[in-house]
């Protein structure tokens, strides 16, 4: 089967095992071609039973399942043989500076021939909440990461918990928050641990733009939630 041949296929499949069993199937096939990206990205559904999904009921893993294969079946290739690894130090270089991005786009003087729309768009920017920030990192990381997605709810049993971004095929969760003066420290530090506990991913970043100046020492901050839980590989990131 060609390519959009299997994402038929795939919208026709009525049941998870069959989904497992095609995708599989679709697997092999990819590989044989040389299509050794696409077929890696399929693997990350592969057990469909065991997958964060499998606890929102059979239709609607189902459904998301298919959905995410279709998503990867339908992308073109952008990373040849990039490791978990190498996707997350990505993920750090690109959040590690967006500070740098923030400052060169909207600070720094335009070139003379720009045209008035730069200059207006410069003199009303401004970061008023998260989802300001989620909005721009979002932007950034889909030109890298085409399949990233933005807001995805996982059910943690008693609850269900969003996540700003993740990009599935790398089991990365990014979180995003912004300061305000009616937020404690304290607060801050309880939503950042919680996190960690909650969200099932194995890599889990952090990008917190501190307006309102709570944190009192940044790298005591990073250091403390980064080696809170050694299973997990997690990475804080604070701009001002």
């Amino acid at each position: 089967m060609n390519r959009e041949q299997s994402i038929e296929f795939i919208q026709a499949i009525e049941d998870t095992k069959s989904l497992e069993r095609a995708i599989l199937d679709i697997i092999d096939e990819l590989k044989s071609e040389g299509s050794k990206e696409i077929a890696d990205g399929l693997e990350q559904l592969i057990p469909i039973s065991n997958n964060r999904f499998s606890v929102i009921g059979q239709k609607e893993l189902l459904q998301e399942s298919k959905r995410r294969a279709i998503s990867i079946l339908k992308s073109e290739p952008q990373f040849n043989h990039v490791s978990e690894k190498e996707a997350c130090c990505i993920v750090e270089r690109v959040l590690g500076n967006v500070q740098l991005y923030l400052q060169d786009m909207f600070k720094r003087q335009p070139h003379t021939k720009c045209t008035d729309s730069i200059l207006s768009m410069q003199k009303c920017f401004d970061i008023g909440n998260e989802y300001d920030l989620q909005h721009i990192v979002y932007a950034l990381l889909r030109a890298v990461f085409p399949l990233a997605r933005i807001e995805e709810y996982q059910d943690a049993g008693a609850c269900a918990v969003r996540k700003d971004i993740c990009i599935d095929e790398f089991d990365i969760a990014i979180e995003l928050k912004c300061t305000r003066d009616s937020l404690s420290a304290k607060k801050l530090s309880e939503e950042v641990a919680s996190d960690i506990v909650h969200y099932d991913n194995k890599n889990i970043f952090f990008l917190i733009y501190d307006k309102a100046r709570i944190i009192d020492n940044i790298d005591v901050f990073r250091d403390t939630y980064e080696k809170t839980d050694m299973s997990k590989n997690v990475k804080v990131f604070v701009m001002l």
